[in-house]
């Protein structure tokens, strides 16, 4: 699913300032109709620099990326976002709190 984000990021980072986005509620909660209800949430993204990323797949797969910050309640500015030139997002690194990091990486190609 946050494949696709790729593009939203795209997107918001045109409008350079913050963005009212539509996101799924992904929050813990108890009351699970909540969930994947849609949200609005506030956004800005930010373009960081090019960088060229490979994968450990056998098909050794480099993908040239544009690295973003991508801004909101739920992202700081120590996370960074890789969109490929198709739009897709191809790798994120987020920190939801002090011993959570999260590192997401597309695995294979195929």
């Amino acid at each position: 699913m946050r494949c696709f984000q790729g593009q939203t990021i795209l997107q918001v980072a045109k409008n350079q300032d913050f963005t009212t986005v539509i996101v799924p509620n992904i929050q813990t909660s108890a009351i699970t109709e909540n969930l994947l209800q849609p949200t609005f949430d506030e956004r800005t993204a930010k373009f960081l620099q090019k960088e060229n990323i490979a994968f450990d797949d056998p098909e050794s797969v480099t993908f040239e990326t544009n690295v973003y910050q991508y801004l909101s309640k739920h992202y700081d500015d120590n996370s960074q976002f890789w969109v490929d030139e198709n739009g897709f997002l191809i790798a994120y690194e987020f920190v939801q709190a002090k011993d959570k990091i999260w590192t997401v990486r597309l695995e294979s190609t195929r």
